[in-house]
């Protein structure tokens, strides 16, 4: 944890001040208390969690329907800058504009593509650096799956 805001602070004060206060009111408040304590740290850290992952760009590519172009896209909660994509081993190298969140850019490719593997580098406003491999594939599954388990379960296909 790199520090709480103030905010986190003004919320984990007020949370333990009311556990304490259910503790002292209730008859079985040790118990409700507790389970508030466990709700306030819950909040706290998703807080910090939210905190720590604003300003990341996520550059994500995948073919078009015709393998003649690639289509990127800014799935991050960030403006993306600088962005490098290089088509492994075709060769190919090509500078994007910048992304803003979830905006997109395509870009021709001079002939169909069958397999590739995208390597693309690009950067967030504050100058952190961020790579990132892909792979393309015009007969296959070639997209990230977001809803695709780590583990299959329950016969997912």
């Amino acid at each position: 944890m790199t520090g709480l805001d103030k905010n986190q602070k003004w919320i984990l004060v007020a949370g333990l001040l009311v556990c304490v206060a259910v503790a002292l009111i209730f008859p079985d408040g040790l118990f409700y208390s507790l389970i508030l304590l466990v709700f306030v740290i819950v909040l706290v850290f998703s807080l910090q969690i939210m905190r720590e992952t604003r300003g990341f760009p996520d550059i994500t590519c995948r073919l078009q329907d015709d393998a003649k172009g690639i289509v990127i896209r800014n799935r991050g909660n960030a403006k993306a800058v600088a962005i490098h994509l290089a088509l492994v081993p075709l060769d190919l190298e090509f500078e994007i504009p910048p992304l803003e969140p979830d905006g997109t850019a395509t870009i021709a490719v001079p002939r169909m593509i069958s397999e590739a593997k995208a390597a693309i580098t690009f950067q967030n406003e504050a100058g952190g650096k961020f790579t990132r491999t892909v792979m393309l594939s015009a007969t296959g599954a070639s997209e990230e799956d977001l809803l695709k388990p780590m583990v299959p379960l329950f016969g997912w296909k």
